[in-house]
């Protein structure tokens, strides 16, 4: 006699056959695998911090003006903001 949860060997034959084995785990990389240049990788790091300084300001992240050219004045204006404030860290006036 079988118990509950037992099986005979036809009935894991069945069960074996409905329910394919899984796939291996690790998955194939197609194309081309990814270089790493360092020059290249500095580049972008600054321009990510340069774009995330640039979201810290509410009007340029939200895109609050319209037109480009209103845009444009206003990264323009945090530059020179910031420009400002680290050339008044560098020369110590308050």
């Amino acid at each position: 006699m079988v118990g509950r949860y037992e099986l005979h060997e036809w009935q894991w034959q069945l069960i074996r056959a409905l329910f394919p084995p899984p796939k291996a785990t690790g998955r194939k990389r197609r194309g081309r695998l990814p270089t790493f240049c360092t020059a290249t990788y500095r580049q972008r790091n600054v321009v990510e911090r340069l774009v995330g300084w640039l979201k810290e300001h509410l009007r340029i992240a939200t895109r609050f003006e319209k037109l480009a050219s209103g845009f444009l004045a206003m990264v323009k204006l945090s530059f020179m903001r910031r420009y400002f404030r680290m050339l008044e860290r560098f020369t110590g006036s308050p």
